[in-house]
């Protein structure tokens, strides 16, 4: 999603901020910008997570590339247009299934490999905020929300 991103209590922002963001959010971060940060995606030891993606960023084509902590077929869920491998990224208004299969303990970054030119206007979309991190927890592990204590799964 394309927003301001405030960067601290000064006034700086990155006017043409980037941000990965769950459908079911994106109205409170478009209306108030303070809510934007790194999205983190959460998996148990065992699980297969499968991410519905659509990219809503006019003008280029994007991606979500787990790196490091999880395995995935590079043919269909890596979020990248690299190599001999079919371009898993997605023009706007077009949408992807991303399916990763967290075997191992750890952490790792989400970034969009499919911009890395560092030419004006085409920065690199990591540079605009496009990231985050996927963690994947002990099998059996447990959360809740935060201000609730509400199971989330």
């Amino acid at each position: 999603m394309q927003t301001v991103i405030p960067i601290n209590g000064w006034g700086d922002n990155v006017l043409d901020g980037l941000v990965y963001v769950l459908r079911s959010h994106a109205a409170a971060v478009q209306a108030n910008p303070n809510l934007t940060q790194p999205i983190v995606i959460r998996a148990n030891v065992g699980y297969c997570v499968t991410v519905h993606f659509e990219n809503q960023i006019i003008g280029r084509s994007v991606g979500l590339h787990p790196d490091a902590i999880v395995r995935y077929d590079p043919k269909d869920s890596d979020g990248a247009h690299v190599g001999f491998n079919p371009n898993t990224t997605v023009t706007t208004g077009q949408q992807i299934s991303y399916t990763w299969y967290a075997d191992r303990e750890g952490q790792g970054a989400i970034s969009d490999p499919g911009n890395l030119d560092s030419q004006p206007p085409n920065h690199p979309t990591a540079a605009l905020g496009l990231y985050g991190a996927i963690v994947v927890h002990p099998q059996g592990s447990d959360w809740s929300n935060q201000v609730s204590g509400a199971p989330l799964l």
